[in-house]
């Protein structure tokens, strides 16, 4: 065991009191880039009873870009949870439900606004998490949100990633919607460039890669550019950054290629092991020092120094599944790594 793992709670998430010992799943932290971590799982809660969420697998997670102490974690049919002090300690939003969350933002101009979507519904609450109303539903019975992104430049924006391949559009945060884009299959992921949010790309029925520059009216798609890469198609993150408009990112399950042009042109990291092996989860990079790159695959976790030269290797001490990979925004050496469950 070549990472090293703390534990600090001993009951599972809705299970009342035990005494089994914690399970190895749910969010862990490590403050030096990876080379340890320390599970962060407790539920406050008052009469003294202890609880956790080391059993919730994670669907996603965020961190509010404009305070970095507070973080949401996205269960799987557990609910929302949030820490507001770096993931030392978590709430449950019990107003919410025990819901899929599967997607988290958070409105720019005021930090207590955050909208949660969960099956075919989106919620908001104004009041740090008291109380959600709910502003959002498709009546489509087999339809999901799979995605909510809200635009750091035009704050009235919210985009919604349906299950059905719809992109839905807000632009009075959330008051009314229209459809912006019909791709036909399920979007699994968007990602919204931080620097210009006219820029996004989507992760199509896990085998389409998608590219729009005019906030989402038109879509180009580069699948069959990735994929002359070598590294296959199904988008598992893209790392762009507020400070380099020109440096991309972009991880497939099999390899990373990165680009120093704007995504005009692309060239592939050398990956331990060999690219079209990788079984890359999730991808992080320092926006510091890009040279710094760490991914996670199922059960391991991957750095490098030097741009992918060469990489160091760690087992994660953890039985369950790597998810999501998130590097801190305020502090690059503090890393976020949530578990899905088996």
């Amino acid at each position: 065991m070549l990472v090293a793992i703390s534990t600090s709670a001993c009951l599972q998430i809705n299970t009342g009191s035990s005494n089994e010992l914690l399970p190895d799943g749910g969010l862990y932290i490590s403050s030096d880039e990876g080379m340890s971590w320390q599970q962060k799982t407790e539920i406050l809660e008052t009469g003294g009873v202890a609880r956790n969420f080391s059993m919730a697998g994670a669907v996603q997670m965020f961190q509010d870009p404009n305070n970095a102490d507070t973080l949401y974690y996205g269960t799987y049919e557990n609910g929302l949870l949030y820490s507001y002090d770096k993931g030392e300690g978590w709430t449950l939003a019990k107003n919410l439900g025990k819901g899929t969350v599967s997607g988290i933002a958070i409105d720019y101009d005021d930090v207590c606004v955050v909208y949660a979507g969960i099956g075919n519904k989106l919620y908001k609450t104004e009041d740090c998490n008291r109380t959600w109303k709910e502003i959002f539903t498709d009546n489509t019975s087999y339809s999901d949100i799979t995605e909510v992104i809200t635009d750091h430049f035009n704050k009235n924006n919210i985009y919604l990633a349906l299950s059905t391949g719809d992109l839905v559009k807000s632009t009075d945060k959330g008051k009314s919607w229209k459809t912006l884009y019909r791709f036909g299959k399920r979007i699994h992921r968007l990602y919204l460039h931080p620097g210009d949010s006219r820029v996004m790309y989507a992760n199509i029925n896990n085998d389409g890669i998608y590219r729009t520059d005019d906030g989402g009216t038109s879509w180009e798609e580069i699948t069959k550019e990735v994929k002359d890469m070598g590294v296959g198609t199904k988008l598992m993150g893209v790392e762009m950054f507020v400070n380099d408009l020109n440096l991309y990112f972009l991880a497939t399950d099999s390899g990373i290629l990165r680009s120093n042009d704007g995504a005009k042109t692309w060239e592939v990291l050398e990956l331990l092991p060999a690219n079209k092996k990788a079984d890359i989860k999730s991808i992080a990079v320092n926006p510091q020092d890009v040279n710094k790159i760490f991914y996670v695959t199922s059960n391991t976790f991957y750095r490098t120094s030097d741009g992918g030269k060469n990489w160091s290797p760690k087992k994660i001490g953890s039985t369950r599944e790597a998810k999501i990979l998130k590097i801190d925004n305020k502090n690059p050496e503090i890393l976020y790594l949530a578990m899905w469950i088996e």
